[in-house]
């Protein structure tokens, strides 16, 4: 998949195709266009993105801003109590921009009262089958993952490094928002 650095932008057409072949030859820019450069690099990653999304404390204007620039395909809500009424969003609004990144919202608590730090770093245990479903498994990406505290985004973090690692294949990328 290639991704040029440098397109041509006029006031004409807005629908130009872009060379597959960048020439060595130089050409004159007319004066009603302009070179722009791109150096958005989030879409050059081809693996599996995934981003855990800490709500303790986190304002409801900062959560519809992740959901539109990230666009999950899959957000998975790994908290008991589902909470999108923070401050500055209600509900509606959050689900509304869902529907908008045509995002697919499961909901898979966690027992998170029962799990110990050592359950996510070492051993075998599996922690959810739909976790895993979703962001191993499936081919889907960007997925978002809720939880509720900072701390357990740093132990699911750990936690899918490990799966990740283990079952090989393509790359991947876990971030964490706040």
């Amino acid at each position: 998949m290639t991704h040029p650095m440098l397109r041509l932008v006029t006031k004409e057409s807005y629908e130009l195709s872009v060379p597959t072949e960048v020439s060595g030859a130089r050409s004159r820019v007319a004066s009603n266009e302009q070179l722009s450069f791109s150096f958005e690099d989030d879409d050059r990653f081809d693996g599996r993105r995934i981003e855990i999304v800490s709500m303790d404390g986190l304002h409801g204007k900062r959560l519809c801003e992740l959901i539109l620039s990230k666009k999950p395909r899959v957000a998975l809500d790994l908290r008991h109590v589902i909470r999108f009424d923070l401050p500055g969003t209600s509900r509606e609004q959050v689900l509304s921009y869902f529907r908008a990144a045509n995002t697919l919202y499961v909901r898979d608590p966690l027992p998170w009262h029962a799990l110990q730090r050592k359950d996510f770093i070492v051993g075998n245990r599996v922690i959810s089958q739909r976790l895993e479903h979703e962001t191993v498994e499936r081919k889907h990406s960007p997925v978002m993952l809720f939880v509720p505290k900072d701390e357990h985004a740093g132990f699911l973090a750990a936690y899918l490094n490990r799966v990740f690692s283990t079952r090989g294949g393509e790359p991947w990328e876990i971030l964490t928002a706040h």
